[in-house]
């Protein structure tokens, strides 16, 4: 976690991010339940891992489970996603980074309740920016609509074309449609599904379909888990901060019924500010979602058996306040955005099956590779540095200077072990040096995407090098539209892996296990 959020998708980067599995067997080598007669599994086969290093220019690939890609995009498209759905994204996030932060900052329990919140939260607040970054760097609205004249002028040149001519006309039509439902759509899952309010009420309204001793006992658990990591006042100012900006953006049309409250605030001569500060309120003093003891004892004391008794709590619930705005925000969701959001994308999903073919016919001889779908797929590159603006370069990697350069006992990110120190101040390095320097990570040309963290790198010899963990922040949009010069695959160096495994962690009998080709 060396360099926290700061650091996130940004080279140079020094994050020695890696895990270990060890997996167990029967004494036949096959799937079994725990025994102590288990015995480590050996795979038919596995990779020995290369000591030797990289240098600039050598082969890599990555093979994994790339989530998404979207390399055929319209420029309808790519401007819904950077002129509209990324800034909305963006600008939510944003309230939600400086509420926790300056909560964090100011408590250190806080900080240690959402670090792992606040990561998620900042991990596409800032793909985004750097995704829009390099769209715009790439001129990539003004490039597809070239490209979509060229295509337009081929759709008539021909009699055998013709049937394509209507293609980019109904895409701006259908964009033109779906981009306010897009909007709300983002506010919707951006402002409100990912409160933490919310999940936990979804969660009980989920479980209380079934109102089984194993289901109370599943949200006894549900809110044990919730409340460790919640702190009630963070959580409000986050709430009321979301439901305004909900409220201000997402258009007339998609405001809920619920929010007439601001609405009659207003009318009793309070501001729009001091309303949403009242309904708020009204929320946290009066919800049991939010306050753990009364949680606790409704769940506690949940009737067993007694129909009656049981129709009577659960009404307990339907009255609930903030259970009232969760199922109206649902039921507003479901009726007025989603129906047509939905037919519009499945219009546009159809029309995506004509245009690739058209596509194919249009460019006979470029090879169209498939967007990324979850399944398995292999990218190739080379080791390679880059530049990315005028006056700056970047090599292909870092070394444990780096981290040292870094060090900064008063930050958390960048507080760096005792143990790290020492051995750098030793130059204690084993066999993973390189020159006197101990390589940290490194970059290559692979195109990869969410899903293929933890996917392992290898060279021309079939040998693992680095495990691939992110892209560089001028890459990100390589989603839509790959750059080679731009676009970096960033892998943990397998040397330093096995340096703190062995040194740092004193584990070498772990390496001792491994086939360590030199």
């Amino acid at each position: 976690k060396f360099g926290g959020d700061t650091d996130n998708w940004m080279w140079p980067r020094h994050t020695g991010e890696f895990s270990l599995f060890s997996i167990y067997a029967d004494k036949n080598n096959q799937p079994a339940e725990y025994s102590p007669d288990n015995v480590p599994y050996k795979p038919k086969k596995y990779f020995p891992i290369s000591i030797k290093g990289v240098k600039k220019d050598d082969f890599t690939m990555v093979f994994g489970y790339p989530g998404h890609t979207s390399e055929y995009l319209t420029s309808y498209a790519v401007k819904m996603i950077m002129e509209i759905e990324n800034p909305a994204g963006i600008k939510i996030r944003q309230n939600k980074i400086d509420i926790l932060a300056a909560d964090m900052e100011a408590d250190r329990k806080i900080r240690i309740q959402y670090s792992s919140k606040y990561a998620r939260i900042s991990n596409a607040w800032k793909k985004w920016q750097g995704q829009n970054r390099g769209l715009k760097k790439l001129h990539a609205i003004e490039t597809k609509q070239e490209s979509e004249k060229r295509f337009t002028a081929w759709t008539k040149s021909d009699e055998k074309y013709k049937k394509y001519t209507n293609l980019l006309p109904e895409y701006k039509k259908l964009y033109q449609k779906l981009t306010p439902y897009k909007l709300a759509e983002k506010y919707f899952y951006e402002a409100f599904w990912r409160l933490d309010p919310i999940s936990i009420t979804n969660k009980i309204e989920r479980l209380l379909e079934k109102n089984s001793p194993e289901n109370i006992e599943k949200m006894q658990k549900s809110a044990k888990s919730f409340f460790k990591d919640y702190n009630k006042e963070t959580d409000k100012k986050v709430f009321r901060k979301m439901i305004e900006l909900y409220y201000d953006n997402v258009g007339e049309k998609f405001v809920p019924d619920i929010f007439t409250f601001a609405d009659n605030l207003k009318f009793l001569g309070l501001s729009q500010e001091k309303s949403f500060d009242v309904y708020t309120d009204y929320i946290y003093e009066n919800s049991i979602f939010i306050n753990e003891k009364n949680l606790n004892d409704y769940l506690d004391n949940f009737p067993k058996e007694d129909d009656k008794k049981i129709e009577k709590y659960l009404q307990e619930i339907v009255n609930d306040p903030l259970y009232k705005f969760y199922r109206n925000m649902i039921m507003n969701y479901v009726l007025e955005i989603r129906p047509l959001a939905n037919e519009y994308s499945n219009d546009i999903d159809a029309l995506n099956r004509t245009y690739m073919k058209a596509l194919m016919e249009f460019e006979k001889d470029k090879i169209f590779y498939p967007d990324a779908n979850f399944t398995l797929r292999i990218a190739y590159g080379q080791i390679d540095d880059y530049e990315p603006s005028d006056g700056v370069y970047y090599d292909f990697y870092t070394t444990l200077e780096g981290i040292m350069e870094k060090d900064n006992p008063e930050i958390y990110d960048y507080k760096v072990p005792a143990k790290l120190k020492e051995l750098y101040k030793n130059k204690d390095y084993g066999r993973y040096a390189e020159n006197g320097k101990l390589h940290i990570c490194f970059t290559a040309s692979n195109h990869t995407t969410g899903g293929n963290s933890g996917s392992p790198v290898i060279n021309g010899n079939g040998e693992l090098i680095g495990t691939n963990f992110d892209r560089n922040w001028e890459g990100t949009m390589s989603d839509i539209m790959y750059d080679p010069d731009q676009c970096r695959n960033i892998s943990l160096d397998i040397r330093y892996t096995l340096f703190l495994i062995e040194k740092f962690a004193g584990a070498k009998h772990l390496i001792d296990e491994m086939t360590i080709v030199e």
